[in-house]
């Protein structure tokens, strides 16, 4: 019965068989190492440079320039607002400023219809005259009396 049984002697590795596998730990170790360089080397050769600088002497622009021409076309807006309006109303005869223009304090920007407003102060001078006429002979009554 002993016999059968496997002996410890029986589980060692053959010295035959150790020598190749030592053999290709060696060979792997070679590959590692040119797998290494490989890796280094595409690096080297991809990794981002910083771009080379020329640098350049600056000289100021003289005072003179040539010739320099703007032609623009657009509109301009105004930075504020003014409300214009006036004491009386009445119907625009005569516009004396354009859109944009500008304009100082008291100046006449426009002319009114005044036929109403004379007519108005006709009518009131006339009344005014009546009134006086009135007070005039009142006065005479009164003196009479």
């Amino acid at each position: 019965m002993n016999d059968q049984k496997p002996t410890l002697s029986d589980l060692r590795i053959a010295p035959e068989s150790r020598g190749a596998r030592a053999q290709r730990g060696g060979r792997r170790w070679w590959l590692w190492l040119i797998g290494a360089v490989v890796i280094a080397v595409a690096a080297f050769l991809f990794w981002p440079r910083t771009p080379e600088v020329a640098l350049v002497r600056v000289q100021a622009p003289s005072g003179a320039q040539g010739g320099a021409v703007l032609n623009a076309s657009g509109y301009v807006v105004a930075r504020r607002l003014a409300t214009v309006s006036s004491e009386v109303t009445g119907r625009v005869v005569e516009v004396l400023v354009e859109e944009g223009m500008p304009v100082t304090l008291g100046q006449l920007l426009a002319r009114l219809d005044d036929q109403l407003a004379q007519s108005q102060l006709a009518l009131a001078k006339s009344e005014q005259d009546a009134a006086n006429k009135s007070k005039q002979e009142a006065d005479v009554r009164l003196a009479e009396a």
